[in-house]
């Protein structure tokens, strides 16, 4: 029984450690002074949710492959609009915003990828997967949100309920997949400072499958409001605000369901998940 205190103890001791280093900011018990955090963090909810979110948000601004992920997103959508305003060209406003909703399902797609090591110090602090999936799924939102709503206000001369519901809803269900298909296949990437040149180690056939899914599953949940926008285009009015409603709703209920399923995969398989990520360092 003291044999079992004297492990019981001190674990429970360090995983509080742990639990306070990812929620709290970092002191210095020798001069008492505690380090103050950034203007973010006093945005960002407090608890576990919030240091994740605030890491998350990190990570995006300095690590470079990140960085081009988000301006990919930037120049798809921007390479559609410059012909659709200077070429009175009406098709490509509908597909801009469309594909930038699209796309976003590829930022989050490979995030554990990107963080490499750094998700030993979720494990050791015990962090329910279902909150940090959460946390990546709303920094994503935050990141891409603002694009979206961009190539939205260029084209608000269009059926606007119906536009919505084509454009919104897929996006939903791309943080839904993205999140999803990052917690069903990891590669092994090279550290940010490699270099963005270095290629993967990860497996190709994983790689294909989970970018796959991540483009065709937020087009299959477009498809019901496609349809009800195109034909509130020929006439039915009313029924571009069924399809604003049926695309919040299939995007919500996606959104929702990426975050529970990848939650419960991470804590089935949190040891393999860390292997399968460990940094390459040939």
């Amino acid at each position: 029984m003291a044999s079992l205190a004297l492990v019981a103890v001190p674990a429970r001791y360090w995983e509080r450690l742990i639990e306070r280093a990812l929620v709290s900011p970092g002191t210095r018990s020798v001069e008492a002074v505690r380090i103050r955090g950034s203007r973010l963090d006093a945005l960002l909810p407090g608890g576990a949710v919030g240091a994740l979110m605030g890491g998350e948000l990190r990570y995006r601004r300095r690590d470079s492959r990140r960085v081009m992920q988000l301006l990919g997103l930037v120049a798809v959508p921007f390479i559609l609009l410059v012909p659709a305003l200077t070429r009175g060209r009406t098709e490509l406003l509908l597909i801009a915003p469309f594909l930038c909703a699209v796309m976003t399902a590829t930022v989050s797609a490979w995030g554990l990828s990107d963080d490499g090591s750094a998700l030993w110090i979720l494990a050791l602090a015990q962090v329910l997967a279902a909150r940090e999936r959460a946390a990546s799924v709303v920094v994503v939102a935050l990141l891409t949100g603002p694009l979206l709503a961009v190539n939205l206000v260029v084209t608000l001369g269009l059926d606007v309920p119906g536009l919505l519901g084509m454009t919104v809803g897929p996006w939903l269900v791309a943080l839904g997949t993205g999140t999803w298909v990052d917690s069903m296949w990891q590669q092994s990437l090279p550290p940010p400072t490699a270099g963005l040149g270095l290629r993967s180690t990860g497996d190709s056939v994983e790689g294909l499958v989970g970018s796959l899914l991540s483009m065709v599953m937020p087009v299959i949940g477009a498809l019901p409001p496609i349809v009800l926008f195109a034909l509130a285009s020929m006439g039915a009015r009313g029924l571009g605000w069924a399809g604003l409603a049926v695309g919040l709703l299939i995007g919500a209920l996606a959104c929702r369901g990426g975050v529970r399923l990848a939650g419960r995969r991470l804590e089935r398989t949190w040891p393999e998940i860390l292997v399968r990520v460990a940094e390459r360092t040939a």
